[in-house]
């Protein structure tokens, strides 16, 4: 089955030259073009381009000489999804435009993801902290060789005596083997200050960055916080930072609460304007696999203000913000895609976009987090210690704790780390394929 999800603005060229003699013509571009630009496991996504003032617009694709789509198309790019494929196999499209007694032909071959096991290995759950309250808020997985990994929240811890030490760690290291409490402290208005820390994004085990409200980065000793309200960034009016996602450290999003989302170029740091007052509570982004320009999405939603937004936010061009349709009206915690084709989202229910249409995935429990390598290997956790994978075509719960909360997952092909607290303590759970 193949679907027409939407269609794109034309895309021009413009021909320069600076030398004295008249400079040859550019090559005719082709009539129409067919590109596979994604696949998951079970779809192929594709793009159709016909040349500008080209008529008729009646296009036949194939797949592997059977036909899939006969149809009018009504602009110059159009993108299509192919469904119902099988994993692991190579597909041969044609895209074929009738003119006449001429047929005018383009091609393109893609290869569907094999799907990934759900047997996951579990080492023994880590606790950590002494009780009050001790949580884990976000994890961020740097290198699995060597390995290195960091979670960040507030970690409370008593002496020998059962005294409380009343600076909590906020920091657990891991070197493949354990974790180490550590504590990043940052000078504020001629102070050094230990805060809490609630997000973490990192390109490098020298290139890290947290969220304590407020942005602060570090080379893993040395920190710098940068407080965008004193900076005059943002006002009382705007909420503090809930999450990050960056293409490097010179192309930083912070998104938080009331709507809140700045942008920071490796030198400024900019406010946009997102257009809600809801809590942004999470950002993820991609680079478009055409343009090669990156897109943000961001979830947003407030599980406190009944009556406030439920909806995911795109920022394009490094400041266009829209918003994209988001028929569950659910709560959304988190978002996750791979290249914008297909989405998914954890809250209020598990919901999958792969053929232009949102669907649930029975989970039965509220969920935190999703995350993924892949189309074929993504993990969403939640409340009751809840855990679920995809493998490119079936989703099968592979965790659950009645006693626990997860609120963060980092994935790679091979681990994930999922971290949260579980009576009174910061709990986190490691997962390997088997």
């Amino acid at each position: 089955m193949v679907r027409i999800i939407y269609i794109l603005g034309a895309m021009l060229s413009f021909w320069a030259c600076d030398t004295t003699e008249p400079p040859p013509p550019p090559p005719t571009p082709p009539n129409l073009t067919l590109q596979a630009l994604d696949a998951s496991s079970t779809e192929v996504w594709l793009q159709v381009t016909l040349r500008a003032g080209i008529q008729p617009r009646t296009i036949i694709v194939q797949r592997d000489s059977i036909t899939v789509l006969n149809a009018t198309l009504t602009g110059s790019d159009t993108l299509i999804v192919d469904e119902q494929l099988e994993p692991n196999r190579q597909y041969t499209y044609s895209l074929t435009r009738l003119t006449g007694h001429i047929s005018e032909l383009a091609t393109s071959t893609i290869t569907t993801l094999d799907t990934t096991s759900h047997n996951w290995m579990f080492d023994p759950p880590v606790m950590l902290g002494d009780g009050s309250s001790s949580v884990l808020y976000d994890v961020a997985i740097i290198s699995e060789n060597p390995p290195l990994a960091y979670a960040v929240g507030e970690i409370y811890k008593q002496d020998s005596l059962g005294n409380w030490d009343p600076l909590p760690y906020n920091l657990a290291k891991w070197n493949g083997q354990s974790w180490e409490l550590k504590r990043v402290s940052v000078t504020y208005r001629g102070n050094v200050i230990t805060p809490p820390l609630n997000a973490i994004f990192a390109f490098s085990a020298t290139d890290i960055w947290f969220s304590s409200g407020v942005p602060i980065h570090g080379d893993g000793q040395n920190w710098t916080q940068y407080h965008l309200f004193d900076m005059g960034v943002l006002t009382q009016s705007d909420g503090s930072i809930n999450k990050i996602w960056g293409g490097s450290s010179s192309d930083l999003w912070f998104v938080g609460n009331r709507g809140t989302i700045v942008r920071y170029d490796g030198t400024s740091w900019r406010r946009l304007e997102s257009g809600t007052s809801t809590h942004i509570l999470d950002a993820w982004g991609i680079r478009k696999p055409v343009t090669r320009k990156i897109e943000v999405y961001c979830a947003v939603s407030s599980f406190f203000e009944p009556g406030a937004e439920r909806k995911i936010l795109r920022i394009s061009n490094g400041a266009e913000i829209d918003s994209i349709r988001w028929s569950p009206g659910r709560l959304i915690n988190a978002i996750w895609t791979n290249t914008g084709f297909a989405l998914f989202t954890a809250g209020d229910g598990v919901f999958n976009n792969r053929i232009g249409e949102w669907i649930e995935v029975p989970t039965g429990i509220y969920t935190n987090d999703i995350r993924g390598t892949g189309l074929n290997n993504i993990i969403a956790v939640g409340d009751f210690g809840f855990i679920t994978h995809y493998g490119g075509s079936t989703w099968q719960q592979i965790g659950f704790d009645s006693e626990a909360g997860y609120a963060s997952v980092a994935v790679t092909p091979s681990l994930f780390i999922t971290v949260g607290n579980k009576s009174g303590r910061a709990l986190i759970t490691i997962g390997r394929l088997n």
